[in-house]
């Protein structure tokens, strides 16, 4: 299910933010939701630094792998003070 994401619409000033990692859209309790993954493949955590990574490194990762047939969505970023997602 692959996005296309115009990367000039992203901000710079998140750009630098070591806060970013992909997604994917996984069941749950019999119902889709979005997981939160790193560029080396494992589970990240929306409220763990150490699973988080560049944004250069993660859409690169993106550009690799993401295919209208896999399961890698986009890339996201976690503004772990204010506790938001934002979806690009």
């Amino acid at each position: 299910m692959k996005k296309e994401i115009n990367i000039e619409n992203i901000p710079a000033v998140l750009k630098n933010y070591e806060q970013w990692v992909l997604w994917k859209l996984e069941k749950r309790d019999k119902k889709l939701t979005k997981i939160p993954y790193q560029p080396n493949g494992k589970k990240a955590k929306s409220n763990d630094r150490s699973t988080w990574n560049t944004f250069e490194n993660v859409l690169v990762k993106y550009k690799e792998e993401a295919t209208p047939e896999s399961d890698l969505c986009s890339v996201v970023t976690t503004l772990f003070a204010a506790s938001i997602l934002i979806i690009v």
